[in-house]
């Protein structure tokens, strides 16, 4: 059904064809398929769809289709750099994973927003949710593909933190992992991902280019158009470090091609200013201007202030070298305030706004007070000139401290909330095997109290020889020592701070406290102890009565404050 859709000329009355369905299911499923077949090639139809599966499925109330369809929304999106927009979407989708508790979608999608988050620049966001996808990933042992993916993400997550080695080892990670799979897709991301490490973070240019080289490889044979604009853009970047210019220029003109093939705004607009920018460094100022009047068509859908602040500065500097001073200086203000407000600094504007006034400005100013007033006023515009010079550096200093004083501690908190993370998985771990054990000696108790029913009914020497192996059995401290063992794992200290506030406490009681603590009830507890029930109900108002408890009082919380 789906080949006669998207075929042309039955793609015009597609939209025809979605409200002649009579059931709603028919045409939830119809709008699935198509966001399923564009989700690559076209992502203006994703969100036309999308949109209207979306709001069909929220009034069915559909959770399901509600995380499938706003799944789509936010990856369409994100693609066209909409980054708000894909927020609002995973976010939704985040929500109804939740409330059907679709353990392997929240991986995805928890994965998804660490992404767009790392893309808007909030590494604490980012890390977050990347945290949390590979925590669930490995609890329910979800695919190696969900779990490479996560480790992507948090390589490029530690490669803008500038911890280059653990980055390479995240990517390494990742990569054993597809490569064990024939995952070429994830493969060729890694690679890609390792190239620009090894350009940016190790300025290792050969290494790099053995990387791109093989990204490159992998997403030509399977056809994947953003990844293959993506790497062919990034590997123009490199040879135009390695000013290789013709060759640059030649990567990021196919680069175009592919991102426009699949609609991906912000690649094209990405590869016309890296063109513009070589261009420039050929000289050939008229080809860089125009390849940076494309990028200007586009840059209103961009969210990113770093991508307009670039491009201001390089429309600065060619106007400059064409001689166009005041273009020059409009675009050069442009960039300043788009500057300040990633550094969100009013002193950092004063600063700017005066040097550039003065290499503008001052020039001829100075020449004409030179001329008209002599040497006097010469030596005093020089004095000026150094005086500002200095203030301008000084500031500029203070304004670079704080800069790397916000940094620094925008990385420690990344890290103390992955290691937070990392503790209170290993915790989580500790209780389950902690859980696991109760229910396993309960679970010997049980079968010996059953067999020692069986073979009470016979009163021979040999029943009677096997009823004292079993009584034996439940009287065995070996048990105790192995869940005491793993208690302390996850109570660090609790019985040597019980006996030290009531040394009277027995070995009974002891015990009694610990499955009290894990929350076992009274039944569980007797079927771990092979005691009766009524037994164990007195033992807990002895032992309340020992601890100095009223009735009113919460024995398990009491327990949890020692």
């Amino acid at each position: 059904m789906l080949a006669a859709l998207t075929s042309s000329p039955a793609l015009s009355k597609v939209d025809s064809l979605i409200t002649l369905l009579d059931s709603p299911d028919q045409r939830l499923v119809v709008l699935d398929e198509l966001c399923f077949h564009y989700r690559h090639i076209d992502y203006d139809s994703v969100i036309f769809y999308g949109s209207i599966g979306y709001n069909e499925s929220r009034i069915q109330g559909e959770m399901e289709k509600v995380m499938l369809f706003a799944d789509y929304l936010g990856s369409a999106n994100y693609k066209k750099a909409r980054y708000d927009q894909a927020v609002k979407y995973y976010t939704e989708a985040l929500i109804a994973g939740k409330q059907i508790q679709d353990s392997s979608y929240l991986v995805s999608i928890n994965n998804a927003l660490g992404v767009v988050y790392f893309r808007i620049g909030d590494l604490e966001q980012a890390a977050q949710y990347m945290i949390s996808a590979i925590n669930i990933a490995e609890i329910i042992g979800d695919s190696p593909r969900f779990i490479s993916s996560c480790l992507q993400n948090l390589g490029s997550l530690q490669f803008k933190l500038n911890q280059n080695t653990e980055a390479k080892d995240y990517f390494n990670r990742a990569l054993r992992i597809s490569a064990s799979n024939g995952d070429s897709i994830h493969i060729g991301n890694i690679y890609h991902n390792l190239g620009v490490l090894y350009k940016d973070g190790f300025s290792k240019l050969d290494s790099a280019q053995g990387y791109f080289e093989l990204a490159l490889d992998i997403r030509k044979q399977m056809g994947r158009g953003i990844d293959l604009a993506r790497t062919l853009n990034s590997y123009g970047r490199l040879q135009e470090e390695l000013t290789d210019y013709k060759k640059a220029i030649t990567q990021y003109r196919e680069a175009i091609i592919e991102s426009q093939k699949v609609g991906s705004v912000l690649i094209t607009l990405a590869a016309h200013h890296n063109t513009s920018r070589t261009f420039s460094k050929l000289r050939y100022y008229k080809a860089a201007l125009e390849y940076a009047e494309l990028v200007g068509y586009g840059l209103d859908s961009i969210m990113s202030l770093d991508i307009k602040k670039d491009h201001e500065k390089l429309l600065s500097n060619i106007y400059e070298a064409l001689g166009q001073y005041s273009e020059a200086l409009i675009h050069q203000k442009q960039y300043q305030q788009l500057k300040d407000s990633l550094m969100n600094g009013e002193k950092a504007k004063v600063i700017a706004n005066l040097e550039w006034r003065y290499k503008i400005e001052g020039n001829e100013r100075t020449i004409a007070q030179l001329k008209a007033e002599g040497k006097v006023k010469e030596t005093q515009s020089k004095v000026r000139l150094w005086v500002i010079i200095i203030i301008c550096i000084f500031l500029s200093a203070l304004i670079y401290v704080f800069y790397l004083k916000t940094r620094l501690n925008r990385q420690r908190a990344a890290r103390l909330l992955a290691e937070n993370r990392q503790r209170e998985l290993e915790l989580d771990l500790k209780h389950q095997e902690l859980s696991a054990l109760s229910l396993n000696l309960m679970s010997k108790n049980n079968a010996l109290s059953k067999v020692k029913e069986k073979v009470q009914v016979d009163g021979n020497e040999n029943v009677k020889d096997a009823l004292k192996v079993i009584d034996a059995n439940f009287a065995l401290d070996e048990d105790w020592g192995h869940f005491k063992m793993h208690f302390e794992k996850v109570h660090h200290g609790f019985f040597e701070r019980l006996k030290s506030k009531y040394p009277t406490i027995t070995l009974n009681e002891e015990k009694l406290c610990a499955y009290l603590l894990i929350n076992l009830s009274s039944k569980e507890i007797a079927r771990l102890s092979h005691s009766s029930l009524s037994a164990i109900e007195k033992s807990r108002y002895r032992l309340r009565k020992k601890l100095g408890l009223t009735t009113e009082a919460n024995l398990h919380y009491f327990l949890r404050s020692i």
